[in-house]
């Protein structure tokens, strides 16, 4: 057994329930060092708590990929849908290769973990096991031209769920972030290519932190400032599973739904979530650092910069 493959059936044996020592070095088995699985337990994310020679582990919902399906299966084309579950993935957005999406074919790879997460630029995208929601979404585009504000369509689209069951005051940052309260909540990246009919496919990336450790927290208390769902709305909190299915569902139906006018019909409703709006910011672009004020997005989803008497477009 790999140790990738020992590691998540260690984390699966200590989210049964506490443990003692003797019990984990019987599940390892002969020759197994503790010390240095917790250590590698640690990277993924995972902090287990020790007193008294007994183990523990705060309470991890994983992935059910029935429970997922069971929300996905009312959809029109869900017998077209591929749903794959990684426990360790280097990233969601390398599962698939877009030559193999044709028609409403939609390939789903989720993860418990990604090593190699990121985000726009190629930054880090880091979400400790089981913590958050880390997706990629693969389908074909019902258009022939460059989408263009593809990404801030499906950012409104993504934070309109979200309020339907129950997250209020969600805000967005132009192009791709999720914020709550001054904290990142997460991030969507889209990927453009084609397949061998030179159809459009996407590749939509979102992470959106579920439950974040308390020690992750800790250690990152001066960084990014993450917040979570589960701090957004703590009360009758849906489950990590039927968050992920209600997710998936509104992404498959929105990319099918986009059309040349989408970012049009949407634009006034983006710019009463614009975290950022009519304030003065400063936005890298080719290379570049400019400085503004913000004036919400142009119809091809274009960030609107006020400097002076010109009005910039990125």
């Amino acid at each position: 057994m790999t140790q990738e493959k020992i590691l998540v059936s260690l984390i699966h044996f200590l989210n049964e329930g506490s443990k003692d020592k003797r019990a984990i070095e019987s599940f390892l088995g002969r020759g197994k060092n503790i010390d240095h699985y917790l250590d590698e337990l640690n990277v993924l994310g995972i902090y287990p708590q020790i007193k008294n020679d007994i183990y523990s582990i705060e309470k991890i919902e994983l992935l059910d990929k029935s429970l997922i399906a069971e929300i996905l299966n009312p959809l029109e084309n869900s017998f077209q849908i591929q749903l794959m579950i990684e426990d360790i993935i280097e990233t969601t957005s390398k599962a698939f290769s877009p030559s193999e999406i044709f028609n409403n074919r939609v390939k789903i790879c989720l993860a418990e973990f990604q090593t190699q997460g990121r985000g726009r630029g190629k930054r880090e995208w880091l979400s400790p096991f089981s913590s958050g929601i880390c997706c990629s979404v693969y389908t074909q585009l019902h258009i022939k031209s460059a989408p263009l504000g593809l990404s801030v369509f499906m950012g409104v689209q993504l934070v309109n769920l979200l309020e339907s069951i129950g997250f209020v005051g969600l805000q967005l940052k132009w192009p791709n972030d999720i914020f709550f309260n001054e904290q990142k909540l997460g991030g969507i990246l889209i990927e453009l290519s084609q397949n061998k009919n030179n159809d459009l496919i996407v590749n939509f990336g979102f992470g959106i932190n579920y439950a974040l450790p308390n020690e992750f927290r800790s250690l990152n208390a001066t960084n990014n400032k993450p917040i979570d769902l589960k701090s957004v709305k703590n009360e009758n909190l849906l489950s990590r599973n039927e968050i992920t299915g209600y997710i998936l569902k509104a992404i498959i139906v929105s990319i099918h739904e986009f059309t040349p006018d989408s970012v049009k019909e949407i634009r006034d409703h983006w710019n009463e979530l614009d975290y950022f709006h009519d304030q003065n910011i400063s936005v890298e672009s080719d290379n570049e650092i400019i400085h503004g004020y913000n004036r919400g997005i142009d119809i091809d989803g274009s960030l609107l910069i006020e400097q002076g008497s010109n009005l910039r477009k990125i």
